[in-house]
């Protein structure tokens, strides 16, 4: 080799001392029924904290739908006065929707819709009917 190829192999900036690791000590193994134990004891620890977290979810849940229920009752009484005015055609309408939805939709002023009777089209030919004679403007 000559030396240019050496400088090329070896450049000077390259620390010629590399860290090796340092070596962990081994680590510490358990016999197989040490493990079992472990985990059987880890599995009932969350056993009992599911339990513990479910009983308190159903709690919440059950007050929630008790709550839901008393609006519902309460809406009830309301929808059946505020009904009372209320078209029979909106009326079905209304029947495919929750007693509180119900009460949101009639307790709204834009929707105050009252029954009124409109009088009939009057027939044609009827007594104030006159045939159209020429030059009458239609």
């Amino acid at each position: 080799m000559t030396d240019k190829e050496k400088e090329i192999e070896k450049p000077d900036d390259v620390d010629e001392k590399v860290e090796k690791p340092e070596a962990l000590p081994p680590e510490k193994m358990l016999p197989q029924s040490q493990v079992d134990k472990l985990m059987a004891k880890q599995r009932t620890d969350h056993a009992k904290e599911l339990a513990a977290v479910k009983s308190d979810f159903d709690a919440f849940k059950k007050s929630i739908e008790d709550k839901a229920k008393e609006a519902e009752d309460a809406a009830k009484e309301k929808v059946e006065d505020l009904r009372k005015n209320v078209p029979e055609p909106i009326q079905k309408l209304l029947d495919g929707k929750s007693y509180v939805d119900q009460l949101a939709w009639l307790s709204d002023p834009a929707n105050n819709i009252t029954q009124s009777n409109i009088p009939p089209l009057p027939t044609p030919g009827g007594p104030a009917h006159k045939t159209p004679t020429i030059g009458t403007v239609i």
